[in-house]
């Protein structure tokens, strides 16, 4: 699935020049980056965006092992939400480093446990000022 909201591209810049990808130790995280891996292999950069890891940087070296077993450059970046929402320091994040696009699985729980935990995916379909790539 492939979103495109109201986006200008600066300049020469092509969806795919920096792709910044939310990642965290999960295999539907992993499945999303095995299906976007065509777009994956043709973008220039890739970030691995790891947010809110609370074990150091296990899931910025988990991020980095598994796009390197799948014969891909990436750079990671681990960050904190607080006091932001996780799609808030995403967005904001991707940004900063001048993304084209992110990557990302969708999620979807009962209303009681988005409540509690959250709704990353509905605020980043909200807040996202790029192109999404999103896999449920």
């Amino acid at each position: 699935l492939c979103l495109l909201p109201a986006y200008r591209q600066q300049g020469d810049m092509p969806l795919l020049t920096h792709v910044a990808v939310g990642w965290k130790p999960d295999g539907k995280v992993e499945r999303t980056i095995k299906a976007a891996l065509p777009w994956l292999r043709a973008a220039r950069q890739i970030t691995a965006i790891c947010v809110d890891d609370d074990k150091g940087r296990s899931s910025e070296n988990a991020a980095a092992e598994q796009f390197a077993a799948l014969h891909v450059d990436v750079t990671t970046a681990s960050l904190r939400s607080h006091p932001e929402s996780v799609a808030s320091a995403l967005v904001g994040h991707a940004a900063s480093i001048g993304a084209t696009c992110i990557v990302a699985g969708a999620y979807r729980y009962g209303e009681f446990l988005e409540m509690i935990v959250g709704r990353v995916t509905r605020d980043l379909l909200t807040h996202a000022q790029v192109p999404l790539l999103l896999m449920h």
